[in-house]
């Protein structure tokens, strides 16, 4: 490293000097990269004119004399924040100096690097911390071009870095006041609430919009403790998209900023959309609950039939010693006709109860449709009339039993709560060779026809148009705060779905809603293709991307440790084998680099229309931080370049077990 020229120092400004020799100046000269070469023995050989100006307010040549005592003579901070420099034994450091005067400081970034010949100094003036600069008048350091310059970068690289987090965040973030008004809000609101990000800031009364009528006193609770734990404080409630009126869990980390004398000057946080989780959550906890309820009625049902079954036979017994004209004949008979039916209809709830989800089989619509009717027409209020309209043949479904009773009876429960007066609920079963109209309003996929209809029309009050679109999303509901869940028409559209089928709905205010399934048509080879998966017993992965070397080395790793492996080329040829009725594969692993937006795309073509599906994305070329942010939640392994073969090995495998 070339030495610097000695330089003869450059007297200050007698005004400067006056102030710096009388203590009076409030802050030390502004330094832009002051630079200066010591020996082993760190005396100064030479240094640079904005060091030299910055040192000679007394006029003497600090050439040859130790740096320490020059520094130190003028900022005595120097004696302990060089310590630790010097002692590092890394050819480069770093160290940062603060300097005190008349309460004000400033504060200079100093940089050490060790050569052969000795050593290089750089001293920088910065700008203090944010805390301390807020408390500052403005002009105390924006006197000169350099403070200015410092502080113009010091912007941009904060907004910078705000607008990073504002994109990748998957949420929303917010500053709002403490009268609840906002200051800030990052545009990701809009996804969450339907209501654009500058309307947060001019329309105060959005805040308390949004949130769910049920919620508002808890949110209110929360605030409060905000304010008075002056800490972080972190809940869950529900809020309202305002344009979709669609019902979204929201996890919200509120801070409360608090001044010098305690008040709540603002809160900052985020906002982060946890719906899917509380689906999982409600599934856990609505299935343990069931389970007990299960086993707590299945014993009651059980004593219930035995009580039953005594009454029917003795009324049998009492018939037969009495003659047909005896007066007690007719109410003989009529009791042993009501206990029959009675213990016919408990053994049809004991059968609900016995069997269990997870097992598909062949069964015919129509009888299942006609055995469930009459319990159907038990359970609802007698103000509402049961009718079925069955298809003149049989209808083959291979499906879950369980679940498709499940589905019938949560469409008669919202017919149900839709007639609160009286009305009638009418079950209709088809075989379709065509539509005759196209559905509007449909979710899932149609299967091929011909296929079979399963529709539920009632004579309710129906749902208003702004809100077909929407009563598919899971927690969606029109019904009062204390009825309804939201999650029966949901769960109906996710039994079509792994069905292999759709959901459609069609309504009409004040007349009435019809709800249909749309499943396939067995063709009594489902039974011979579950088995041929069941005896295949491996993992399957359709592999998609570009042709080539690294396609081909990657699909023999995953064939060589046992998975099924199906290459394609590009993104259409992977959706058309994914909607194949022989489509039985676990995953999709995507090569892709993250520039590369068609296969990106698929990505999220894929989690919106195969929900169970899991999704892999293999990096080509590029780091993970290059990947658009509303991407990552939707993979369920991300496989980066450094990823060892052990480690991707034993990834693959625990996301399939």
């Amino acid at each position: 490293m070339s030495a610097l020229p000695p330089t003869e120092p450059a007297p200050l400004i007698e005004e400067q000097r006056a102030d710096l020799a009388s203590g009076r100046a409030s802050l030390l000269p502004w330094l832009e990269a002051g630079m200066a070469l010591l020996n082993p023995a760190r005396q100064i050989q030479s240094l640079n004119d904005e060091l030299a100006r910055w040192f000679h307010h007394d006029g003497s040549n600090p050439i040859g004399q130790p740096f320490d005592d020059v520094l130190s003579t003028l900022v005595p901070e120097w004696r302990i924040a060089g310590a630790s420099g010097w002692a590092a034994t890394t050819p480069f450091n770093r160290c940062a100096l603060q300097v005190s005067r008349n309460g004000s400081s400033s504060c200079y970034d100093v940089e050490l690097v060790r050569h052969e010949a000795g050593w290089m100094v750089r001293i920088q003036s910065v700008l203090p911390p944010l805390s301390e600069l807020a408390e500052t008048p403005w002009n105390t350091y924006l006197g000169g071009e350099h403070e200015q310059r410092q502080m113009f970068i010091r912007l941009l690289r904060a907004e910078a870095q705000l607008s990073n987090l504002m994109q990748s965040w998957p949420g929303a973030i917010f500053s709002q006041r403490a009268d609840f008004s906002f200051q800030f809000v990052s545009p990701r609101i809009l996804e969450l609430t339907g209501v654009p990000a500058d309307q947060w800031l001019t329309q105060t009364r959005n805040f308390w919009l949004v949130i769910h009528e049920a919620d508002v006193d808890e949110v209110h609770q929360q605030c409060r403790r905000a304010a008075k734990a002056k800490t972080g404080v972190t809940s869950t409630f529900r809020i309202r998209n305002l344009q979709t009126g669609r019902v979204a869990h929201v996890m919200e980390h509120r801070q409360a900023v608090v001044s010098s004398t305690g008040v709540v000057i603002c809160y900052e946080g985020f906002w982060l959309d946890v719906t899917r989780e509380k689906i999982a959550e409600r599934r856990l906890s609505s299935a343990a609950w069931k389970e007990t309820l299960a086993a707590l009625t299945m014993g009651l049902a059980h004593d219930f039939s035995n009580i039953l079954a005594g009454i029917l036979s003795l009324s049998e017994s009492f018939l037969t010693q009495v003659e047909p004209t005896h007066s007690f004949a007719p109410g003989l008979g009529l009791i042993r006709e009501n206990s029959w039916q009675a213990c016919q209809l408990i053994q049809r709830m004991m059968s609900l109860h016995k069997c269990q989800t997870g097992e598909q089989n062949y069964h015919d619509l129509n009888e299942t449709l006609t055995e469930l009717a009459d319990l159907v027409q038990r359970m609802l209020p007698r103000r509402i009339l049961i009718e079925t309209e069955l298809a003149p043949l049989q209808l083959p479904l291979y499906v879950d039993a369980v679940e498709l009773r499940q589905v019938i009876l949560n469409l008669a429960l919202n017919a149900a709560e839709a007639m609160p007066q009286r009305g009638k609920l009418v079950f209709q079963t088809q075989l379709c060779q065509s539509l005759a109209a196209p559905l509007p309003h449909l979710q899932g996929k149609l299967p091929h026809f011909p296929c079979i209809r399963l529709s539920a029309r009632d004579t309710g009050s129906g749902i208003a148009p702004r809100h077909l679109p929407f009563v598919f999303d899971p927690f969606f509901t029109t019904k009062p705060i204390s009825k309804g869940s939201g999650l029966g028409l949901y769960n109906a559209r996710l039994f079509v779905e792994k069905h292999r089928g759709a959901i459609s709905v069609t309504s009409k205010e004040g007349v009435g809603t019809e709800l249909s399934l749309w499943l396939p048509l067995a063709d009594f080879s489902e039974t011979e293709r579950a088995q041929t998966a069941v005896v295949q017993q491996r993992p399957s992965i359709l592999l998609a991307g570009e042709a080539g070397l690294l396609q081909d080395s990657t699909a023999d790793f995953l064939r060589i440790h046992g998975f099924y492996v199906m290459q394609v080329f590009t993104p259409e040829s992977a959706k058309e084998v994914l909607g194949t009725e022989d489509n039985h594969f676990r995953a999709v692993l995507v090569l892709a680099d993250p520039t590369e937006r068609s296969f990106l795309t698929l990505i999220s073509e894929l989690r919106q229309h195969n929900p169970n599906l899991l999704v892999i994305l293999n990096l080509v070329g590029g780091e993970p931080d290059q990947i658009p942010a509303d991407l990552l939640p939707q993979l369920d392994l991300l496989i980066a370049n450094d990823m060892s073969e052990t480690e991707m090995l034993r990834n693959l495998k625990g996301l399939f077990d």
